[in-house]
């Protein structure tokens, strides 16, 4: 399901994104994303069928437990921010220094998407009709990981922003010597 939801929430970034470049392709974009994960769905249904979902306990969403859910909701975004975030501090801060370096480019609408993917992932753990620690801890690496080819696109749009900016060169004009 959030994965489901990053299909469509990248289509619709990429449809807004190059609705400048016209309607026809922001549409095409749209589509070309689309297309493969619906074609996927399509099959899974067909060639499986029809069958009850026991990953999610949507009940929570009912209002007599809806003061169930900031509790639930605080533990597994702390467990998202805290344990797993310590985990990968070094990442997280070279990737913010890489950001702090470099010029936006033309990927970074993308963040966006992301953060809502995140809080995704924190809704679906949230409601997991399993133990959302156990949740947490057997699949969120997993998970993250899907995200890091579009993330990998977004911060090499920035060295190309770079590139661009520095005459082509990845590096700066060369630096004269006092001597």
């Amino acid at each position: 399901m959030p994965e489901a939801a990053f299909v469509v929430l990248v289509a619709a970034a990429l449809g807004l994104e190059l609705r400048r470049g016209g309607a026809r392709a922001g549409r095409l974009a749209a589509f070309a994303l689309l297309l493969p994960a619906s074609a996927h769905w399509a099959a899974l249904y067909f060639l499986r069928g029809d069958q009850t979902r026991r990953d999610f306990d949507f009940t929570l969403f009912t209002p007599a437990r809806w003061p169930e859910l900031p509790p639930i909701f605080a533990s597994v975004a702390g467990r998202m921010l805290g344990t797993e975030g310590r985990q990968a501090l070094v990442a997280i801060l070279a990737v913010a220094v890489y950001l702090f370096a470099t010029t936006p480019g033309i990927g970074d609408f993308l963040f966006k998407v992301f953060a809502v993917q995140m809080f995704l992932y924190s809704v679906a753990f949230t409601v997991s009709s399993f133990d959302p620690m156990y949740a947490i801890d057997g699949a969120f690496r997993r998970i993250a990981m899907s995200l890091f080819p579009a993330f990998a696109l977004v911060l090499c749009s920035r060295l190309a922003g770079l590139s661009a900016r520095s005459g082509g060169a990845l590096v700066g004009p060369p630096v004269e010597r006092a001597g």
